[in-house]
């Protein structure tokens, strides 16, 4: 009896048994054509949009890495402000935040916020703009929301004016986050080490 060691010698000998009963049921003397085989049309369907759809996948990292490249180029000029995000920027974010090794590129993340918050760009659109809540990140999401109200509530901020807000908010969000509450003095009267140590914290605040 016939071994077939590998799942690729499984398959051809399925196929030749599928064509033998092809051939089998076919009037006496037909010659197989794999044109006119659907199961073959089918198979050569799928490969060909299996083949387009890895190059298309090809073609889109290239525009990344290429719009990478050029953003990371007006960072290094400290013009990326002055441009406008494209369709797509948010996998370009997550391209310059992998080359970063991980790390926030808070720059990059400010600059699709406030365009995300001003319409700016391809955010014009609102379908772009709904669909950007799927692909950045809930802090961005967040800074872009806080944007949007600072705008409301103080009409004809500038884009400066919105940009620092957000900046003194997220810092005083740090601050918070790594202040470390000291423990309370004794009841009391207080000793001079306790005084002098209270003193540096006030001198400190």
């Amino acid at each position: 009896m016939l071994r077939l060691s590998s799942a690729g010698g499984r398959a051809e000998l399925a196929e030749w048994e599928r064509l033998a009963q092809l051939l089998a049921a076919a009037v006496p003397g037909t010659v197989y054509d794999p044109d006119a085989d659907d199961v073959v049309q089918a198979e050569l369907t799928a490969d060909a949009a299996a083949a387009a759809a890895r190059e298309a996948e090809l073609r889109e990292a290239a525009r990344i890495a290429a719009r990478a490249d050029a953003l990371q180029a007006l960072r290094e000029l400290g013009t990326l402000d002055q441009t406008e995000p494209r369709d797509g920027d948010e996998a370009v974010r997550d391209e310059l935040t992998r080359r970063a090794g991980g790390y926030v590129q808070a720059d990059v993340d400010g600059w699709l916020a406030h365009a995300l918050a001003a319409h700016l760009g391809h955010y014009r659109d609102q379908a772009a703009r709904e669909e950007a809540a799927g692909l950045l990140t809930p802090p961005v999401l967040a800074h872009a929301a806080l944007l949007a109200e600072l705008a409301r509530l103080v009409p004809g901020a500038d884009v400066d004016q919105m940009a620092f807000a957000g900046c003194h908010h997220r810092a005083r969000s740090r601050r918070r986050a790594r202040r470390v509450p000291h423990p309370r003095p004794p009841r009391g009267p207080l000793t001079p080490a306790v005084t002098a140590q209270n003193s540096c914290h006030a001198d400190g605040a």
